[in-house]
């Protein structure tokens, strides 16, 4: 009788990763406020105050709800490396 195979158990960090991968490209466009997209088209606009951030979508709230424990550190965390001596 054949084993049937077998799905790995997902990781916390691994999940996450799936959040991640799933949300739409919006969200980082979401940062983005209304005059970030090209030059001001008169003196007054440039002076202008930036557009009030965007309402939290189903996205970032799909990211921020995501139950993350302390001491699960994400895979695109990266350590700072050592200070190199001086030659």
């Amino acid at each position: 009788m054949p084993s049937s195979p077998r799905r790995p158990q997902g990781t916390p960090r691994r999940d996450f990763l799936r959040v991640l991968a799933l949300a739409p490209a919006a969200v980082a466009a979401g940062c983005a406020t209304a005059r970030s997209g090209g030059p001001a088209s008169s003196p007054a606009a440039a002076a202008a105050p930036p557009a009030p951030a965007p309402a939290p979508d189903e996205a970032t709230g799909a990211i921020r709800a995501f139950p993350l424990r302390a001491d699960a550190e994400p895979a695109f965390v990266f350590r700072a490396a050592p200070a190199r001596p001086r030659e």
